[in-house]
């Protein structure tokens, strides 16, 4: 890991692999390049893997401001100025879709292709086609305003282990320890607390409330690859929303459906996810 100083920030940049095309890895909210564990090993060989904790999250700086999806994705052209990549294939995960699709359309001779997991994919004012309030979405995705606090790391780790219960596996195991126990940040009180904390949640929730897809779409000049959870309570929604995109975009695209994938499914399901990105690279 490295720290890159961009737009008055410093970044962390993982540099799995250093040659082929370059593949950067864009991770969700709450997340860092850690949770990708299981889906890296699957390019390493062939591409030149990159992950970035996005502003907020992991071992990068969190500022009290800049979490605009304008500016969150001129982050990563920094980086990607950074490590002299002129453009690059991009892998997100809700969040980092999100972060990508902005970056496409704002700076397209910097994309090569987009393979979207779960994100960017409806707009989130509208999450199952009717007009939600701001306070509202705040509320299902932040829920109340405490700011969790841990005695001790063990404890934090236990509270993640009791989240996700039968789901805790290898490769959310290795995201915890490798990744979300080493960036907790200790506070005055001598407890820990996450580094994405509620406050900087609403910033990104209140900035994503304001982003309209399918103009992003239209300037995009990359193919992308949508990849929708297949569980979802807006599945039928978020499956119309993507035949609007596709009808917008120039470039190819494509839609798979993993079975019995959720949000996250790079946890559960990162063979499977890797597969279909490897694929659809060989496609276009």
């Amino acid at each position: 890991m490295k720290k890159i100083p961009v737009n008055g920030v410093d970044l962390a940049v993982y540099e799995w692999s250093d040659s082929g095309e370059p593949v950067i890895f864009l991770h969700f909210m709450n997340g860092a390049a850690c949770v990708w564990n299981g889906v890296v090993p699957f390019f390493t060989e062939t591409y030149r893997a990159i992950g970035i904790d996005l502003r907020g999250h992991g071992h990068s700086d969190a500022p009290e401001s800049g979490y605009e999806i304008a500016t969150m994705a001129a982050d990563v052209i920094g980086v990607m100025d950074a490590l002299g990549i002129e453009s690059a294939h991009f892998v997100g995960s809700s969040l980092g879709c999100h972060v990508s699709a902005w970056l496409a359309a704002h700076y397209p001779e910097r994309a090569r292709s987009l393979a979207l997991s779960d994100g960017a994919i409806y707009d989130m004012a509208q999450p199952q086609g009717e007009p939600v309030a701001l306070e509202t979405i705040l509320q299902m995705v932040a829920g109340n305003s405490i700011e969790p606090e841990f005695a001790t790391t063990d404890e934090f780790v236990q509270v993640l282990r009791d989240h996700w219960g039968e789901k805790w596996n290898a490769v959310r195991e290795r995201a915890v320890f490798d990744g979300f126990v080493p960036a907790l940040v200790q506070l005055p009180n001598g407890k820990f607390g996450r580094k994405t904390t509620k406050a900087l949640e609403v910033k990104m929730i209140s900035e994503l409330y304001q982003v309209r897809h399918l103009p992003l779409y239209e300037k995009m000049q990359c193919p992308v690859l949508f990849l929708p959870a297949a569980k979802h309570r807006a599945f039928a929604y978020k499956n119309e929303f993507i035949a609007r995109c596709r009808a917008v975009l120039k470039p190819y695209s494509k839609v798979v459906i993993i079975p019995n994938t959720e949000h996250n499914m790079l946890y559960d399901f990162p063979a499977e996810v890797s597969r279909e990105v490897l694929a659809f690279y060989e496609e276009v």
